[in-house]
């Protein structure tokens, strides 16, 4: 935030400060996002999401006992200084003030709350994918981007149910890059019926059975057509808010796109393998060039025409730094961030609105095979 804002309230300017912060250390894709926003809206969306941080790292960090006891005592602080008005805690003070000053929906706050204490409480089963869109995408990252959709002044009755469906896209993006180790944990988040449908249990999938690779890749693509339904759903969004804010909702976009295309391209390996984070030198963690080539699905699916409302932006770069954006994990993202800079493009069917550009950063890594390609346009 800038350094005028709240100069009348030091405090609570301190307290913008530190969600920011919070943001930038474990939630460093999303920061990058933020990043196009707006200085004016930018403080408010960090205060929302450093909330929402500090909440899912009360639920999984330190000792097992007691967590469930102290995540109540969060929940019920937050929830009473919602009332009130006030906070004196260091991270609540921002959110109490922006939920307050944007009048936001104080129930939407409430469905995460009571999302995260479930995965707290309880090993995550889900029957379906309806259950598990239900249950758990919806409440952990959909009411949270629909509770800052205000603050984007979005068009139309649809605005939130897509708004909410961005941010169940990038939680799927988040469900696949914890995978591997949430299987290790005894922690699996595919729905039961999809495993039993190809004869699989969780256990198959953390051992990653060679002799059943076949059924392993058919549940991947099941997840994947779950997935491409959220992010159609998603899309048309960005053309539901001004010209200002969609850099920022491409910059979503892009990021769970991209994990899409990831895991389409490793196929069962994402089950025992997941998706490597960026090194530190900003490369991709692992060599990607040995991956088995697209099946013909998947080459339709990433040269899609594009067309209206769908417009989805340029990847260029290493554009995955951004990330999973909503991923609310105790594992923070690291890597460098680089900064998208807006800028227009054209395809085929007409000129694209916004794009987001990462310059020149370098094309080392999985990535290099989406530099200077703009996917779904012709």
């Amino acid at each position: 935030m800038s350094e005028e804002a709240f100069n009348d309230a030091p405090e609570l300017g301190e307290s913008y400060q530190a969600c920011e912060a919070e943001v930038r250390q474990f939630l460093a894709p999303l920061w990058t996002a933020t990043e196009t926003l707006p200085a004016a809206v930018r403080p408010f969306v960090h205060a929302i999401h450093g909330w929402a941080m500090r909440t899912d790292r009360i639920a999984d960090e330190g000792s097992p006992e007691g967590r469930e006891e102290r995540f109540a005592r969060w929940r019920a602080d937050t929830l009473a200084e919602l009332r009130s008005g006030r906070s004196g805690h260091p991270v609540r003070r921002a959110f109490v003030d922006t939920v307050r000053r944007w009048d936001l929906d104080q129930a939407l706050v409430e469905e995460h709350l009571d999302a995260v204490r479930a995965g707290c409480a309880a090993v995550p089963a889900f029957e379906t994918f309806a259950d598990l869109r239900r249950d758990y995408l919806r409440g952990t990252s959909g009411a949270v981007a629909e509770l800052w959709s205000p603050l984007l002044q979005p068009r139309g009755p649809e605005a939130p149910r897509r708004m909410s469906a961005l941010g169940e896209a990038c939680q799927m993006a988040d469900v696949f890059q914890d995978l591997s180790a949430d299987l290790a944990a005894g922690r699996c988040y595919l729905p039961g019926a999809d495993l039993r449908r190809f004869g699989l249990t969780a256990g198959d999938l953390r051992r990653g059975d060679g002799g059943r690779q076949e059924a392993l890749g058919a549940v991947v693509d099941v997840q994947l057509a779950h997935w491409r339904g959220l992010l159609d759903e998603a899309a048309p969004v960005t053309a539901a808010v001004r010209e200002e804010y969609q850099p920022f909702l491409h910059t979503l976009l892009l990021g769970a796109e991209l994990h899409y295309d990831e895991v389409a391209l490793l196929g069962s390996r994402a089950l025992a393998d997941g998706m490597a984070p960026l090194s530190p030198d900003g490369g991709a963690g692992r060599d990607h060039r040995a991956k088995r080539p697209p099946r013909p699905a998947e080459r339709r699916e990433t040269t899609r025409k594009c067309g209206a409302p769908r417009v989805p932006p340029e990847t260029s770069g290493r554009a995955n730094a951004l990330g999973a954006p909503f991923g609310m994990t105790n594992r923070p993202r690291r890597g460098r961030a680089y900064r998208p800079r807006p800028r227009r493009i054209a395809c085929s069917t007409g000129q694209v609105p916004w794009s987001t550009s990462y310059g020149s950063a370098g094309s080392k890594g999985g990535w290099a095979r989406n530099r200077g390609r703009v996917p779904w346009c012709a």
